[in-house]
């Protein structure tokens, strides 16, 4: 277990607790700095999680190309999320630069797209 090291400190009585309260950081409000909150930031997260577990719920139902579809349109969102809503509002989706996220996020739609496109099988 670590030992907490004190700072040896040349105030006395009411001065030093006066210090130790400024050293306090500041409780952030739960609805966050921007006034709003803060699990509304998780929401374009949540919305494509719930596309893309949905996607995989077709699928697996039989339904290859409405699965995949739809799957390829949740990463899709996620990537219009990821650029167009500030770093504060997207939660999770923000991972690395904006840049490099929005080109992988499109690559995968991509890349959905194709293979329900190029792969045989049911027509819907």
């Amino acid at each position: 277990m670590a030992q907490r090291i004190r700072r040896p400190t040349t105030l006395v009585g009411d001065a030093e607790r006066e210090a130790d309260m400024d050293r306090t950081p500041a409780r952030t409000p739960p609805w966050g700095r921007g006034g709003m909150p803060r699990w509304l930031g998780q929401l374009p997260y949540v919305f494509v999680l719930f596309g893309v577990a949905s996607g995989l719920a077709i699928v697996a139902t039989g339904h290859f190309k409405k699965g995949s579809a739809l799957l390829g349109a949740a990463v899709l969102f996620g990537a219009a999320a990821r650029l167009l809503l500030p770093e504060s509002q997207v939660g999770l989706l923000a991972s690395r630069k904006r840049v490099i996220d929005v080109m992988i996020l499109i690559g995968f739609a991509i890349a959905i797209a194709v293979v329900a496109y190029v792969v045989p099988g049911n027509k819907g």
